[in-house]
């Protein structure tokens, strides 16, 4: 039984000229513990994909076929409840901006003890505050974050929020969309870093969706390349890298190294 795969996905989006076709019959399989690199320009699909395993696009503009499987569950056929239990609890999300995914009116404590109880109802109201905090501390925050607004902290520190929501309930899989883009490098190099770190201590499986090649090649033994919604090229990360098959592969690989 695989543990995650994409089976003949196709997404379209509504439009007053038809339907655009944005995810052209995607198939892939992954490992457990695997960390993926999905990569590609913007507009390639790569976050339409993502946002499709949570059933997070919108039903009205998006019409999908096929299956996205999770331990033999096709997450596209799931009800709200069904979903609903498995978002954020075996399956999280860090977005690129976080300020716009937290709530500006809301406390960071008290936004991560809504995400926390949602999924740990019989918790203590003391047992619940104890381990979010411990998962600030995790990623590298202080404790007075617990009590402090969004608009009160740094970039930095938004998007460190984004991932201690995300790994609140140690889940499976999580995905990372463009989660560090808006970073500087050096702060960019340290969030990596604790993601990587995270991914041992969680035993994750974790999607990192970029247009920085250099990103995958780093932190991912995986690689998917997108274009036009499409897989043009995938496989182990080194070996793609190292010999890809494609002429857009080689010219990502090539705008890398001439940065670089």
């Amino acid at each position: 039984m695989s543990y995650f795969q994409v089976r003949d996905l196709n997404i379209y989006y509504r439009t007053n000229n038809g339907l655009f076709h944005a995810v052209k019959n995607m198939n892939f399989t992954i490992d457990k513990k695997d960390s993926v690199g999905i990569v590609g320009e913007s507009g390639s699909g790569k976050s339409t994909f993502a946002l499709s395993v949570l059933q997070l696009l919108p039903k009205r503009s998006a019409k999908i076929t096929g299956q996205i499987l999770y331990n033999n569950q096709n997450l596209l056929e799931c009800n709200q409840r069904e979903i609903n239990k498995i978002r954020w609890n075996q399956i999280a999300f860090v977005f690129q901006k976080s300020m716009s995914a937290l709530s500006p009116t809301h406390k960071i404590g008290q936004q991560m003890k809504d995400i926390y109880t949602v999924h740990n109802k019989k918790k203590k109201v003391s047992e619940i505050k104890e381990h979010c905090l411990k998962v600030l501390e995790r990623v590298d925050l202080p404790s007075r974050v617990y009590e402090q607004y969004p608009h009160e902290l740094s970039g930095g520190m938004m998007q460190r929020v984004s991932i201690a929501l995300a790994v609140l309930n140690s889940p499976e899989i999580v995905f990372f969309d463009e989660a560090t883009t808006a970073l500087d490098v050096v702060v960019q190099n340290k969030v990596l870093e604790m993601i990587m770190d995270l991914e041992d201590e969680y035993n994750l499986t974790r999607f990192m969706i970029t247009h920085d090649i250099s990103t995958v090649a780093s932190t991912c033994n995986k690689i998917i390349v997108m274009k036009d919604g499409q897989i043009i090229e995938m496989g182990d990360v080194n070996q793609v890298l190292l010999s890809p098959k494609e002429e857009y592969t080689k010219k990502l690989i090539n705008s890398y190294i001439n940065i670089a």
